[in-house]
């Protein structure tokens, strides 16, 4: 009985993701500056005194508690800021395409396809850009296009099999009689997407 009444209300409502991630550098450059800038006049304040014990206490404490650590989260934020940058720039630079096979995108990139593969991930995941892979044609597809999609079966010139889904506006060369052919004009019977 319990497991039907599970059944009835269906899957678990999918969680948004946080945008807390977009606020990672700053957080970061701001505890780094202060740690740093509290450590340093701690360690000058400390030296005033005369005593060795309390000039080499000080040096020992305030680096170890601010200093250090006040570096290393600059650093963590300088790399945190320059990886949102990244994904930034990457997503505006994607959503100019509406579909790009990935083995192109990893190409133009500059790294492998698993390491494409990660940075996508990143950015769908962080909601900079939106779309779905389609693996049948191992393509990136963004998601204003995925409705817009024609099928073109055959070349209306040679009568070659084509066999893709390409969008309307699509101009392709056919590989068997290298003539030019409008997607739209070729478009067979069906429609919807991949």
């Amino acid at each position: 009985m319990e497991g039907a009444c599970l059944e009835a209300l269906g899957p678990p409502p999918a969680t948004t993701p946080s945008r807390a991630w977009r606020y990672k550098d700053t957080v970061y450059l701001s505890l780094g500056s202060l740690l740093l800038i509290g450590g340093v006049l701690g360690a000058t304040a400390m030296a005033t005194t005369r005593d060795p014990f309390y000039v080499l206490w000080g040096a020992v404490l305030c680096s170890s508690t601010g200093i250090v650590p006040g570096l290393l989260l600059l650093l963590l934020g300088l790399r945190a800021r320059k990886e949102e940058k990244t994904l930034v720039a990457f997503s505006a630079w994607i959503k100019t395409y509406r579909r790009i096979p990935l083995n192109d995108l990893a190409k133009n990139m500059g790294k492998t396809r698993f390491e494409t593969e990660q940075v996508l991930a990143a950015a769908v995941d962080r909601r900079l850009v939106e779309g779905i892979v389609d693996r049948t044609t191992d393509e990136f597809v963004v998601k204003e296009s995925i409705g817009q999609q024609i099928f073109v079966d055959q070349c209306p010139h040679c009568g070659a099999a084509i066999h893709r889904w390409f969008l309307p506006e699509d101009r392709l060369i056919c590989s068997h009689c290298n003539q030019p052919i409008l997607a739209y004009a070729a478009a067979s019977t069906k429609s919807g997407s991949s």
